[in-house]
């Protein structure tokens, strides 16, 4: 559908469950009839949640990432934590230590539950500079350099379409057990020093799973023909630099014409200046003949009529 996107990203999504203050409870199962608004939102958000993933995975090859960073997420007695949503996803968890917190029960402080559910926005943003590498043992070097496991070892913001896809095969074959956790960086919310374990590892999976993320990924169908309409958009530039090209020589032409045309009339104005017309010229000689004449007559008698 031209109106489905290309890729989800959930960042700490919580469904909430029919609670009481701190003590919640599921009620009846959503998928049964019989559900009434006394009986609360039971997992009713979860279950449709899931099946609306897998549909547009499904139908739309439409990616879905998920990634957690509090126990709203992570731990049943808090929320739904969604396995069924998780299964057609890849699931990164990250541990935001830089909240604040009691040691290893940090996680659960109530005071910074709500700083380490927001933080799931800032981490995820911050991927955009690259993808985390997986903590030792570090798995062999790829066949391929392209591949999934080489390019994006940990999926992030950063990790193109093709690289997430073959994470998501792999987590469908592994039937949702696939999983990244974060083992280093957790202090800061610097994503530079961040070190995630996945889970199960490279060692610890089928060689059919590892092939899916070890090789390059595969050319979606009908790219070739795709591609066909990129020509004109590539002699675009040219088209484009020969236009202003154009438009210049023309501006130049122009120029140079009406610099000449100026200078003829400037010649113009000259000659006509120096080049007087007959009856000037005879003004001028009959003014001179008088002024020889008065001279004569100033130097001594002569038989000058002067008229």
């Amino acid at each position: 559908h031209p109106a489905a996107p290309r890729r989800l990203a959930l960042l700490d999504p919580y469904f909430s469950k029919h609670h009481f203050g701190l003590f919640r409870c599921v009620g009846e199962d959503a998928s049964k009839e019989g559900m009434d608004s006394d009986a609360g939102l039971e997992d009713y958000a979860a279950v449709q949640t899931a099946e609306y993933v897998r549909h547009l995975y499904d139908a739309e090859a439409v990616l879905t990432e998920v990634y957690k960073s509090s126990v709203l997420t992570e731990m049943s007695e808090f929320g739904s934590v969604n396995a069924d949503m998780d299964s057609v996803a890849t699931l990164v968890q990250y541990k935001a230590d830089f909240c604040g917190g009691y040691g290893a029960l940090s996680s659960l402080d109530l005071a910074h539950m709500n700083c380490r559910h927001h933080a799931a926005i800032p981490l995820y943003f911050f991927g955009f500079a690259g993808s985390p590498p997986l903590a030792p043992p570090t798995p062999p070097e790829p066949p391929s350099a392209s591949s999934a496991l080489a390019a994006c070892p940990t999926p992030s913001a950063a990790c193109a379409d093709a690289l997430v896809r073959q994470w998501v095969r792999r987590q469908v074959l592994m039937q949702g057990s696939q999983m990244w956790v974060q083992t280093q960086g957790s202090e800061t919310i610097n994503a530079k020093d961040d070190e995630f374990k996945l889970t199960p590892g490279i060692f610890e999976a089928s060689a059919e799973a590892n092939r899916l993320v070890e090789d390059p990924p595969p050319v979606p169908p009908g790219q070739s023909r795709q591609r066909q309409p990129e020509l004109p958009v590539s002699r675009l530039p040219i088209v484009v630099a020969g236009l202003l090209l154009c438009i210049s020589c023309y501006c130049a032409a122009k120029f140079v014409a009406a610099d000449s045309q100026l200078e003829a009339d400037d010649l113009a104005d000259d000659d006509s200046d120096t080049a007087p017309t007959g009856e000037e010229y005879s003004s001028l000689m009959h003014a001179r003949e008088l002024d020889f004449k008065r001279a004569a007559l100033l130097e001594g008698p002569s038989d000058v009529n002067v008229s």
